[in-house]
């Protein structure tokens, strides 16, 4: 069953491979060679255009192109926006548990205080209400922490649905049948890369997207 399994990785790897060395020779061999050619004199150059006008470079057209998704997400506007905006609402709300966490530690040592002092049914009653209060804060942090990732998950699936778009577009105008990312590669050429590209598409497709937090929870604990 192994060796069906390795045989199998080793077919799926291979025909990868294959693809991979078909693309480079097609765009080695039929990319138009802008950079290499020497611009045209003013003898020959077409008449009615300027000297000085030089055609831009034609698109890459292969039926593979390579993208980095890491640093799609990562680089992108909107991306870091995001990022930033998660940073900024959880050192937030940690410095508010913080101050509060503190509260409960001044109030634990005061019933310790107290302890020796109260009678106990008062002690008691104290003691009772300062572990409810305990409970509630742990169960508010957890709650609020949750929040926050509930936020960021919908802004990233926001960032994600963008990108799909813009992708898929790229895709359409190089004339490419299949995406991959660049993990998923053996070898590859950095014609087929795309990533840059696809950045500044989506800066401009979904420049920013901004966290969403509910409205909160104004019910008292119980």
């Amino acid at each position: 069953m192994k060796a069906a399994e390795y045989r199998q990785a080793f077919c799926a790897r291979f025909v990868l491979f294959c693809a991979a060395l078909s693309v480079i020779a097609l765009v080695s061999g039929n990319l138009p060679a802008v950079a290499q050619d020497e611009p045209a004199t003013e003898s020959e150059a077409a008449p009615g255009l300027a000297p000085a006008e030089v055609s831009e470079p034609k698109l890459l057209r292969s039926p593979i192109l390579v993208i980095s998704q890491v640093s799609l997400f990562t680089d992108s506007s909107a991306a870091r926006s995001i990022a930033d905006q998660a940073a900024a609402a959880e050192s937030a709300l940690e410095a508010e548990l913080d101050v509060e966490g503190e509260s409960l530690r001044n109030r634990e040592r005061e019933l310790s205080d107290l302890k020796t002092t109260l009678p106990k049914a008062e002690f008691d009653k104290l003691a009772a209400q300062f572990e409810r209060d305990v409970r509630a804060f742990y169960a508010r942090s957890q709650r609020e922490r949750g929040l926050v990732d509930q936020a960021v998950s919908a802004a990233r699936s926001k960032l994600r649905k963008g990108a799909q778009s813009v992708l898929i577009d790229i895709m359409r105008r190089h004339g490419a049948l299949v995406m991959l990312d660049e993990e998923q590669l053996v070898l590859s050429v950095n014609k087929l890369d795309i990533t840059q590209e696809a950045i500044e598409n989506l800066n401009q497709v979904v420049p920013d997207v901004l966290l969403e937090f509910p409205e909160p929870d104004t019910q008292p604990e119980r």
